[in-house]
């Protein structure tokens, strides 16, 4: 653009406003938004980001994302080297005509295609790369929605673990010839570790770890979640069959590991279809009525917390959580695949 008739024209509009009374001002709110947007094309020219992102901000989407305005708000981000910042202003766009049913301008269209540069990749490997030092209470934070929408370390983790159940879910014509347990654990290792590996966190099968139950040797956990070398999370998962033996899978979880503060519980159903509702009722009872260790009590005023709602596409779901001693929260997760 001309800077000349650029700064011609912001002048004339300053002179213009500076020359009408209080009252007079009043009646321009109609037009104010629309003036401001026309400056910004005149503060990108001679380089005032503050002004430009001052007046950014005070503009509605329809101004914000007007076809006139949208190639000099794209291309002054990209000249400060802000080029996610400008990637993500170009898909809100693309979004704000999408949502309201307009056409993509054909400018709007070419700049979107051209958007994706080196620059910008290269940008976004760091951010990745960046990610990965991230503690692991700050990694919900930071991760699209698409991906996993829970900002809650707990939680998210939990939701890390249902998708997982869900690919488990649609292999069950897969799995069906598969018996112990332990096969299954391997498959849900297998969907968690891909997940896993872009934030930088590892989970391990059944490491030798705290007391058995017995209390003579180290037990078996079935997996476990660390980062760093420091463990985060320990899931056990077991076939549903009966009290003694939810019982001994969820007393192991404290003798494994007793440093952490989140357990998840994966129970695989394999009774008919029709009993899922009452065996998760009968497991519901089993958990409440396990004799747990004093330092381990479970919290008799909240009980048995069903959480199935929380949560999208769960047919064959049923999940829950149990607060231990105040500190600790177990996770429970019923996945039906009869």
């Amino acid at each position: 653009m001309n800077l000349t008739l650029l700064t011609q024209a912001q002048q004339d509009w300053d002179n213009f406003i500076g020359s009408l009374s209080s009252e007079e001002k009043k009646g321009l709110v109609d037009v104010a938004e629309s003036a401001a947007s026309n400056s910004l094309h005149y503060f990108a020219a001679i380089k005032d980001a503050v002004k430009f992102d001052q007046t950014i901000n005070q503009l509605s989407n329809r101004c914000l994302y007007d076809e006139e305005i949208i190639p000099t708000v794209y291309s002054y981000y990209v000249e400060r080297d802000m080029h996610e910042i400008a990637f993500d202003y170009l898909q809100k766009a693309f979004e704000y005509f999408t949502a309201n049913g307009y056409p993509i301008p054909s400018i709007v269209q070419e700049i979107l295609e051209a958007s994706e540069t080196v620059k910008l990749l290269s940008n976004y490997r760091i951010s990745l790369e960046r990610i990965r030092n991230l503690t692991p209470k700050n990694i919900p934070r930071v991760t699209p929605e698409a991906i996993n929408d829970k900002r809650e370390l707990n939680t998210f983790i939990l939701n890390e673990i249902v998708q997982a159940g869900r690919v488990t879910d649609e292999k069950r014509e897969a799995l069906r010839q598969v018996t112990h347990e332990n096969r299954y654990n391997d498959f849900l290792q297998a969907i968690l570790r891909m997940r896993f590996a872009i934030w930088g966190w590892s989970i391990h099968d059944q490491p030798r770890m705290g007391t058995s139950t017995g209390g003579a040797d180290a037990g078996n956990a079935d997996l476990v979640i660390q980062t760093g070398g420091n463990n985060i999370a320990l899931i056990e998962a077991f076939i549903f069959k009966d009290f003694a033996y939810t019982q001994m899978h969820i007393l192991k979880c404290p003798q494994y590991i007793n440093s952490i503060s989140r357990y998840y519980i994966v129970v695989y159903h394999f009774n008919s279809a029709a009993d899922f509702e009452t065996n998760w009722g009968k497991y519901k009872d089993d958990v409440l009525n396990i004799s747990y260790p004093e330092d381990f009590a479970i919290n008799s005023s909240s009980g048995f917390i069903d959480i199935t709602n929380q949560f999208t596409d769960v047919n064959n779901f049923k999940i829950a959580k149990t607060i231990h001693d105040d500190k600790y929260e177990m996770f429970h997760i019923m996945l039906n695949l009869k």
